[in-house]
């Protein structure tokens, strides 16, 4: 019986914005922290990871399956499997918070609205906010709108989540509560990817062991 592929892999993967291939194999459980020496390859890192950017030169695969050449449709359904805290633009802006939360699981699900809007509001309460921030995203607090994008990462089971600076602007308290989430997600099997310029040296003190990889040199592999 042949061994199941790694959730990610990434094969001599070259991101088109970095000069850095990147060779990494993440297995159920495990964590990837990939440190940007330039903070703007942060949201292309993430990009690359979620099939959204072609690498320049390599692969990259998820749950055995390249993102290359794969349909639209079979992008969307493996898309659908992933959390993604996002470094960059991260709202449609002329939706309410709570409108986006929940749009992906609207479009991938058959879940009713109200039952996502509950679901969305007990996630917000684990993740230390009364609920979902009302209003646009423009006019809300920032560390309650960066948790609110815990809530939309954490909205379906997940096989991998892909963090990009996922803790900026919040404080201690909360942080830990994202980090024991997602201690509790890679118990259960799933894989993350943390993208950041510098990762907390004590992360893996709260979440577990971690694959720690500088993007910042020729070539970058674990």
């Amino acid at each position: 019986m042949s061994a199941s592929p790694p959730i990610l892999r990434l094969a001599e993967a070259v991101p088109a914005d970095t000069a850095a291939p990147i060779s990494l194999d993440l297995a159920p459980g495990g964590l990837a922290v990939l440190e940007a020496a330039d903070p703007a390859w942060i949201p292309a890192l993430g990009d690359l990871v979620c099939g959204l950017a072609d690498p320049a030169a390599g692969s990259v695969e998820f749950e055995g399956r390249a993102w290359a050449g794969a349909a639209p449709g079979v992008q969307a359904a493996m898309r659908a499997r992933i959390g993604r805290v996002f470094s960059g633009a991260a709202w449609i802006s002329n939706l309410d918070i709570d409108e986006n939360v929940i749009l992906a699981q609207l479009y991938h699900t058959d879940r009713p609205a109200a039952d996502l809007h509950a679901a969305a509001a007990d996630l917000a309460r684990r993740f230390g906010l009364a609920g979902i921030p009302a209003g646009r995203p423009a006019f809300a607090v920032p560390r309650d709108l960066q948790a609110a994008q815990w809530v939309r990462a954490w909205m379906a089971p997940r096989t991998l989540f892909v963090l990009e600076t996922p803790e900026a602007g919040v404080s201690a308290r909360a942080a830990g509560l994202l980090r024991a989430a997602l201690r509790e997600a890679l118990a259960a099997g799933a894989a993350a990817v943390w993208i950041a310029e510098r990762a907390d040296p004590a992360l893996e003190e709260a979440v577990g062991p971690a694959v720690r990889l500088a993007i910042d040199g020729p070539a970058a592999a674990g």
